[in-house]
């Protein structure tokens, strides 16, 4: 499993988002990447990133779900724990 966080260098929700993610990454042992748009456009073009910020789960390399703007950390943590379940 695999998050890819994009993020904009001037977004303020961005960076503060982003160690909350971190945290839960490593706590759930998850592969973390953050990407800024503007240094990453063909990435960010491919995935569709319009917005930011946004973090998607991959598996696989298949996308599995999205969150955009904004989102609760307790959700997001429920759902990775959900999801891993799954697969064990």
């Amino acid at each position: 499993m695999n998050l890819k966080y994009f993020i904009s260098e001037n977004c303020g929700v961005c960076h503060a988002m982003e160690p909350k993610i971190k945290k839960i990454a490593e706590e759930l042992k998850i592969n973390f990447e953050v990407f800024e748009i503007s240094k990453n456009k063909e990435i960010s073009g491919q995935l569709l990133i319009f917005t930011v910020p946004v973090l998607i789960l991959f598996n696989d390399n298949l996308e599995i779900k999205r969150w955009v703007r904004n989102f609760s950390m307790i959700e997001l943590k429920k759902y990775l724990i959900d999801y891993k379940s799954y697969f064990i």
